[in-house]
């Protein structure tokens, strides 16, 4: 769910898996990088605002007892994303 649904939502805090430059760096999808900087003029969300505060899970994790089976859970995750294709929309301009 994109950043605005989730403040107009009233979500106070939001804990995410991969943040958006790791998204379009590690699984090619720029997406909202490019979004954010269309719409708002902003290269990043910044961490707490008005609305909410991002919470990165893998803080979380290293925070835990169980860190290291949690943070290689998370690589796991990050590797099957990885592995999937995008297929990219081919849009003709009408």
């Amino acid at each position: 769910m994109c950043a605005a649904a989730l403040a107009w939502c009233g979500f106070r805090e939001i804990r995410y898996l991969f943040d958006y430059r790791e998204t379009a760096l590690d699984f090619a999808m720029p997406g909202d990088l490019e979004i954010l900087d269309e719409l708002f003029g902003a290269k990043r969300l910044r961490q707490e605002n008005a609305f909410f505060r991002m919470v990165p899970i893998r803080d979380l994790a290293a925070q835990s007892p169980r860190r290291e089976a949690l943070l290689r859970e998370i690589e796991s995750i990050k590797a099957l994303y990885k592995g999937l294709k995008v297929k990219g929309v081919n849009r003709k301009e009408g």
